[in-house]
Protein backbone atom coordinates (compact mmCIF):
# COMPACT_ATOMS: atom_id res chain seq x y z
CA UNK A 1 0.00 0.00 0.00
CA UNK A 2 2.03 3.02 -1.20
CA UNK A 3 -0.17 5.50 0.70
CA UNK A 4 -0.03 3.57 3.98
CA UNK A 5 1.83 5.45 6.72
CA UNK A 6 3.63 3.81 9.60
CA UNK A 7 4.76 5.95 12.50
CA UNK A 8 7.43 5.21 15.11
CA UNK A 9 8.26 6.82 18.46
CA UNK A 10 11.71 5.90 19.74
CA UNK A 11 11.76 3.09 17.13
CA UNK A 12 8.50 1.53 18.45
CA UNK A 13 5.98 1.22 15.55
CA UNK A 14 2.40 2.20 16.32
CA UNK A 15 1.17 -0.99 14.63
CA UNK A 16 2.94 -3.07 17.30
CA UNK A 17 1.25 -1.30 20.22
CA UNK A 18 -2.46 -1.99 19.72
CA UNK A 19 -5.44 -1.99 17.35
CA UNK A 20 -4.67 1.33 15.66
CA UNK A 21 -4.86 2.69 12.13
CA UNK A 22 -3.21 5.98 11.12
CA UNK A 23 -5.97 7.82 9.28
CA UNK A 24 -4.08 11.07 8.61
CA UNK A 25 -0.83 12.90 9.30
CA UNK A 26 -0.61 16.70 9.29
CA UNK A 27 2.67 18.59 8.88
CA UNK A 28 1.87 22.23 9.48
CA UNK A 29 3.86 25.11 8.05
CA UNK A 30 6.41 26.04 10.75
CA UNK A 31 6.05 29.41 12.49
CA UNK A 32 8.86 31.77 11.52
CA UNK A 33 10.52 34.58 13.47
CA UNK A 34 11.22 37.53 11.15
CA UNK A 35 13.79 40.05 12.35
CA UNK A 36 13.61 43.47 10.68
CA UNK A 37 15.52 46.71 10.98
CA UNK A 38 14.81 50.28 9.97
CA UNK A 39 16.17 52.03 6.90
CA UNK A 40 16.80 55.52 8.32
CA UNK A 41 15.17 58.19 6.20
CA UNK A 42 13.82 55.73 3.67
CA UNK A 43 10.71 53.63 3.12
CA UNK A 44 10.73 49.92 3.77
CA UNK A 45 12.65 47.78 6.24
CA UNK A 46 15.75 45.64 6.26
CA UNK A 47 15.15 41.91 6.51
CA UNK A 48 17.86 40.91 9.00
CA UNK A 49 17.06 37.26 9.63
CA UNK A 50 14.34 34.62 9.30
CA UNK A 51 14.35 31.76 11.82
CA UNK A 52 12.20 28.67 12.01
CA UNK A 53 10.79 28.44 15.55
CA UNK A 54 9.32 24.93 15.66
CA UNK A 55 7.85 22.14 13.55
CA UNK A 56 4.62 20.33 14.44
CA UNK A 57 3.37 16.95 13.30
CA UNK A 58 -0.16 15.82 14.19
CA UNK A 59 -1.38 12.25 13.80
CA UNK A 60 -5.01 11.13 13.72
CA UNK A 61 -5.45 7.53 14.85
CA UNK A 62 -8.49 5.27 14.62
CA UNK A 63 -8.91 2.76 17.44
CA UNK A 64 -10.21 -0.51 15.98
CA UNK A 65 -12.30 -1.41 19.00
CA UNK A 66 -15.92 -0.81 18.07
CA UNK A 67 -18.04 -2.07 20.93
CA UNK A 68 -16.13 -2.34 24.23
CA UNK A 69 -15.94 1.21 25.59
CA UNK A 70 -13.70 0.24 28.50
CA UNK A 71 -11.27 -1.39 26.08
CA UNK A 72 -11.32 1.74 23.88
CA UNK A 73 -10.38 3.82 26.92
CA UNK A 74 -7.48 1.51 27.76
CA UNK A 75 -6.27 1.68 24.16
CA UNK A 76 -6.42 5.49 24.31
CA UNK A 77 -4.26 5.41 27.45
CA UNK A 78 -1.82 3.01 25.79
CA UNK A 79 -1.66 5.30 22.77
CA UNK A 80 -0.69 8.22 25.05
CA UNK A 81 2.02 6.12 26.71
CA UNK A 82 3.44 5.24 23.27
CA UNK A 83 3.39 8.91 22.19
CA UNK A 84 5.48 9.85 25.24
CA UNK A 85 7.96 7.03 24.63
CA UNK A 86 6.99 5.20 27.83
CA UNK A 87 6.71 1.75 26.23
CA UNK A 88 10.48 1.36 25.97
CA UNK A 89 10.80 1.10 29.76
CA UNK A 90 12.04 4.65 30.26
CA UNK A 91 10.85 8.22 29.76
CA UNK A 92 11.56 8.90 26.10
CA UNK A 93 9.40 10.18 23.29
CA UNK A 94 12.32 12.02 21.75
CA UNK A 95 12.48 10.59 18.23
CA UNK A 96 9.69 10.47 15.64
CA UNK A 97 9.86 8.59 12.35
CA UNK A 98 7.32 8.43 9.52
CA UNK A 99 7.42 5.98 6.64
CA UNK A 100 6.66 8.98 4.39
CA UNK A 101 10.08 10.42 5.42
CA UNK A 102 12.33 7.38 4.89
CA UNK A 103 15.73 7.53 6.58
CA UNK A 104 14.77 10.71 8.46
CA UNK A 105 14.06 11.45 12.12
CA UNK A 106 12.44 14.37 13.93
CA UNK A 107 13.45 15.11 17.52
CA UNK A 108 10.19 15.84 19.29
CA UNK A 109 8.12 15.86 22.45
CA UNK A 110 4.44 14.97 22.61
CA UNK A 111 2.61 18.27 23.14
CA UNK A 112 -1.03 17.11 22.85
CA UNK A 113 -2.22 13.81 24.30
CA UNK A 114 -4.79 11.74 22.40
CA UNK A 115 -8.41 12.04 23.53
CA UNK A 116 -11.39 9.88 22.56
CA UNK A 117 -13.71 12.80 21.85
CA UNK A 118 -17.26 11.41 21.55
CA UNK A 119 -16.67 8.20 23.48
CA UNK A 120 -19.46 6.17 21.83
CA UNK A 121 -18.45 7.16 18.29
CA UNK A 122 -16.27 4.29 17.06
CA UNK A 123 -15.34 6.27 13.95
CA UNK A 124 -13.89 9.23 15.90
CA UNK A 125 -10.12 9.64 15.56
CA UNK A 126 -7.77 10.32 18.47
CA UNK A 127 -5.36 13.13 17.60
CA UNK A 128 -1.77 13.19 18.87
CA UNK A 129 0.54 16.18 18.37
CA UNK A 130 4.33 16.25 18.41
CA UNK A 131 6.54 19.36 18.42
CA UNK A 132 10.18 19.69 17.40
CA UNK A 133 11.60 22.85 18.98
CA UNK A 134 15.41 22.88 19.47
CA UNK A 135 15.89 21.18 16.07
CA UNK A 136 12.80 22.02 13.97
CA UNK A 137 14.01 20.06 10.93
CA UNK A 138 13.84 16.49 9.70
CA UNK A 139 17.34 15.01 10.09
CA UNK A 140 19.24 12.13 8.53
CA UNK A 141 18.87 9.02 10.65
CA UNK A 142 22.48 8.13 9.78
CA UNK A 143 25.35 10.60 9.36
CA UNK A 144 27.55 11.34 6.39
CA UNK A 145 31.12 10.52 7.42
CA UNK A 146 34.64 11.59 6.49
CA UNK A 147 38.08 10.72 7.86
CA UNK A 148 41.40 12.51 7.58
CA UNK A 149 44.69 12.62 9.46
CA UNK A 150 47.78 14.76 9.86
CA UNK A 151 48.66 18.04 11.52
CA UNK A 152 46.63 20.10 9.03
CA UNK A 153 44.04 19.84 6.27
CA UNK A 154 42.69 22.23 3.65
CA UNK A 155 39.84 20.67 1.71
CA UNK A 156 36.06 20.75 1.46
CA UNK A 157 33.02 18.74 2.50
CA UNK A 158 29.75 18.19 0.65
CA UNK A 159 27.15 18.56 3.40
CA UNK A 160 23.73 16.91 2.93
CA UNK A 161 20.28 18.44 3.35
CA UNK A 162 18.50 21.70 2.58
CA UNK A 163 19.10 23.56 5.86
CA UNK A 164 22.23 24.62 7.80
CA UNK A 165 24.17 21.59 9.04
CA UNK A 166 26.24 21.29 12.25
CA UNK A 167 29.42 19.24 11.94
CA UNK A 168 30.69 16.87 14.66
CA UNK A 169 34.35 15.98 15.14
CA UNK A 170 36.43 13.44 17.04
CA UNK A 171 40.03 14.70 17.03
CA UNK A 172 42.49 12.15 18.43
CA UNK A 173 46.18 13.05 18.84
CA UNK A 174 48.42 10.24 17.56
CA UNK A 175 51.97 11.47 18.23
CA UNK A 176 51.92 13.56 21.38
CA UNK A 177 49.77 15.83 23.53
CA UNK A 178 47.30 18.08 21.71
CA UNK A 179 47.77 21.64 22.99
CA UNK A 180 46.14 23.69 20.22
CA UNK A 181 43.55 23.02 17.55
CA UNK A 182 41.88 25.36 15.06
CA UNK A 183 39.06 24.31 12.75
CA UNK A 184 37.19 26.31 10.12
CA UNK A 185 33.95 25.31 8.40
CA UNK A 186 32.30 27.48 5.78
CA UNK A 187 33.93 30.60 7.22
CA UNK A 188 33.15 29.81 10.88
CA UNK A 189 36.40 29.31 12.82
CA UNK A 190 36.95 27.93 16.31
CA UNK A 191 40.44 28.16 17.83
CA UNK A 192 41.34 26.23 20.99
CA UNK A 193 44.53 26.95 22.94
CA UNK A 194 46.06 25.81 26.25
CA UNK A 195 44.68 22.30 25.72
CA UNK A 196 46.24 19.27 27.35
CA UNK A 197 44.71 16.30 25.54
CA UNK A 198 46.91 13.20 25.87
CA UNK A 199 47.83 11.02 22.94
CA UNK A 200 45.01 8.59 22.18
CA UNK A 201 42.33 10.67 23.94
CA UNK A 202 39.74 12.22 21.59
CA UNK A 203 38.78 15.89 21.64
CA UNK A 204 35.06 15.70 20.89
CA UNK A 205 32.87 18.32 19.20
CA UNK A 206 29.26 17.24 19.89
CA UNK A 207 25.74 18.61 20.53
CA UNK A 208 23.67 18.67 23.72
CA UNK A 209 19.90 17.85 23.70
CA UNK A 210 19.16 21.53 22.99
CA UNK A 211 21.45 21.53 19.92
CA UNK A 212 24.17 23.62 21.57
CA UNK A 213 27.82 22.99 20.73
CA UNK A 214 29.82 21.00 23.29
CA UNK A 215 33.60 20.46 23.20
CA UNK A 216 35.06 17.95 25.64
CA UNK A 217 38.01 15.63 26.31
CA UNK A 218 38.02 12.78 28.84
CA UNK A 219 34.60 13.95 30.04
CA UNK A 220 35.75 17.52 30.83
CA UNK A 221 34.46 20.57 28.94
CA UNK A 222 36.99 22.43 26.80
CA UNK A 223 34.71 25.31 25.80
CA UNK A 224 36.70 27.72 27.98
CA UNK A 225 39.73 27.08 25.75
CA UNK A 226 38.13 28.92 22.83
CA UNK A 227 39.69 32.18 21.75
CA UNK A 228 37.62 35.35 22.07
CA UNK A 229 37.43 35.61 18.28
CA UNK A 230 36.06 32.09 17.83
CA UNK A 231 32.66 31.50 16.26
CA UNK A 232 29.82 30.36 18.51
CA UNK A 233 29.19 27.22 16.49
CA UNK A 234 30.54 24.91 13.82
CA UNK A 235 27.77 24.99 11.26
CA UNK A 236 27.50 25.59 7.50
CA UNK A 237 25.00 25.64 4.65
CA UNK A 238 24.44 22.38 2.76
CA UNK A 239 26.42 21.63 -0.37
CA UNK A 240 30.14 22.07 -0.87
CA UNK A 241 31.81 24.04 1.89
CA UNK A 242 35.42 24.73 2.85
CA UNK A 243 36.87 22.69 5.72
CA UNK A 244 40.31 23.29 7.25
CA UNK A 245 42.10 22.51 10.49
CA UNK A 246 45.53 22.88 12.07
CA UNK A 247 46.91 21.14 15.16
CA UNK A 248 50.21 21.28 17.02
CA UNK A 249 50.63 17.52 16.53
CA UNK A 250 49.48 14.70 14.27
CA UNK A 251 45.80 13.85 14.74
CA UNK A 252 43.15 11.53 13.38
CA UNK A 253 39.94 13.41 12.60
CA UNK A 254 36.58 11.66 12.28
CA UNK A 255 33.92 13.98 10.84
CA UNK A 256 30.15 13.44 10.93
CA UNK A 257 27.21 15.49 9.69
CA UNK A 258 23.49 14.76 9.97
CA UNK A 259 21.71 16.44 7.09
CA UNK A 260 18.70 18.62 7.89
CA UNK A 261 15.71 19.15 5.60
CA UNK A 262 13.17 21.98 5.52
Amino acid sequence: MPRHIEIFVDSVPLSSVGPYIVSQVYEDAPPMEIMEGERPGRDGTLLLDVKRQSLKVAVEVLIRDLFDLASRSRNQENLAAWAHGLLTGQTGGRELRLSSHPERILRVVCTADPALGPVRDATAAARVEFTAAPVPFWESALPSRWFTSGASEDSSLILPGTAPVPVLLDVTPTSGTLTSFTVSLGGNEIALTDLSVPQGTPLIFSRDPYDNLMISAAGASQLSKRSAESADDLIANPGQTAFTYTANTEVDVNIRAYGRWR
